[in-house]
């Protein structure tokens, strides 16, 4: 296709990207928006859609919920998201060829695009549902109780249900792995390109956990509802769906690097604009958890992307694969830094002199505390997105010009 796109500019045509680097997708979702892509526009726009659409008016005529809420029930979830999409991938995969090998093709992209599908479906049900359940009962222990046996089983179902659909799957080429943490550690220093992007995501990892320890915080007492932690979840988590393929689309027109500043500049904006909430009201709150949503979006996916494309680069450099030992430190780094955020936020409570009490009763909070929970949701998840931009501003990109990477380029 690459062949293709420059013939035609030759003679001044201009054909759409159709390829875009698809094996370093970091997900199936993303396999997708990469490649084939004129293609998949088409599956998109005259199969899927007008199914899906078409179930909607049907669930719309005869009373039944649309949108989240249908998903969240097993009819729902079966007419509105796997028909559609079992429709369009079968034909996907007829449209190669009429064997049957190609048939197959399609109902495997279907069952791993599902089960994307399926564990993005719990995580969003579990932080929608948790806070409606906590506050149900009038906040007691018992409501709380709840609440995680809730969220636990719908974790646990998402969970299972990706291990039951995948573990048939076949295994890719292995990469290597060092033997020891200390050898991983070696690694890494090594790397520079990987140390900086590890490091940055690590800190914008730690001021979103940060954030979400203090969401309860800051509704109950900053906002002063405690139910406004629904709202807040709905404004950060909605623009997820709706901003990632923007934020995709920007990293192909810009490159990552750039979509990766734009989504770490607004990140620290809208975390440091949260501050003045108290003084500019709720709904200056509530725009600005908005912000960070948006950027949320692109944290989601950027650091991600830039990290399949450092490996890459790592790989045709050194000839040995070492995607294991990388991941690996990467996932410990950003679930290490998950965990301290709720941490950090205590420490900011204890300092600043927070009274604690159980869930059936709510005691009054100084001045320095109720500024601590403002400070502690909104100043210090600033400062550290304004610390991972300066390991950002060292990062640099791996070159992607290479021999070992032309048969992944040249579809």
């Amino acid at each position: 296709s690459d062949m293709a796109l420059g013939l035609a500019r030759m003679f001044g045509i201009r054909f759409p990207l159709n390829f875009n680097s698809p094996y370093k997708a970091t997900s199936i979702i993303d396999f997708w928006a990469r490649w084939h892509m004129t293609l998949t526009r088409y599956i998109t726009a005259y199969l899927y859609y007008p199914v899906a659409m078409a179930v909607t008016r049907w669930r719309t005529r005869h009373g039944r919920a649309t949108g989240p809420a249908a998903v969240s029930t097993a009819g729902g979830f079966l007419s509105m998201i796997v028909l559609p999409t079992v429709w369009a991938m079968g034909l996907a995969g007829i449209w190669h060829g009429a064997g049957l090998q190609f048939l197959i093709f399609g109902l495997l992209q279907l069952v791993v695009s599902a089960v994307t599908i399926v564990v993005g479906v719990a995580i969003l049900l579990s932080g929608a549902v948790a806070p409606a359940i906590a506050h149900a009962d009038g906040d007691t222990p018992a409501s709380y109780r709840l609440m995680g046996a809730v969220v636990a089983v719908l974790l646990a179902a998402g969970m299972f249900g990706a291990w039951a659909a995948t573990r048939g799957a076949p295994e890719a080429a292995r990469s290597r792995a060092e033997p020891s943490l200390r050898a991983q550690l070696a690694a890494a220093r090594s790397h520079r390109p990987f140390l900086h992007l590890a490091g940055m995501w690590t800190l914008q990892a730690l001021a979103i956990g940060v954030m979400l320890a203090g969401v309860q915080y800051f509704a109950t007492y900053t906002l002063g509802s405690a139910t406004a932690v629904t709202w807040l979840f709905v404004c950060l988590i909605g623009p997820l769906a709706l901003f990632m393929p923007l934020w995709n689309r920007l990293a192909r027109r810009k490159g990552v690097r750039y979509a990766q500043w734009c989504a770490s500049l607004l990140y620290t904006a809208g975390a440091a604009v949260l501050g003045l909430t108290p003084a500019a009201g709720p709904a200056a709150g509530y725009a600005s958890v908005v912000l960070v949503g948006i950027a949320y979006a692109g944290l989601q996916l950027l650091p991600l992307t830039m990290l399949a494309d450092t490996l890459a680069a790592d790989a045709a450099r050194t000839g040995v694969r070492r995607a294991a030992t990388f991941t690996g430190l990467w996932t410990a780094a950003e679930t290490l830094a998950f965990a301290l955020g709720a941490g950090v936020f205590a420490l900011v409570l204890a300092v600043t002199g927070f009274r604690s009490s159980d869930a059936a009763h709510h005691v009054s909070q100084p001045d320095a505390a109720l500024t601590g929970i403002t400070a502690g949701m909104s100043v210090l998840p600033a400062l550290l997105g304004a610390a991972s931009l300066w390991l950002l501003h060292r990062y640099r990109e791996p070159a992607t010009e290479s021999p070992k990477e032309e048969p992944a380029r040249a579809e």
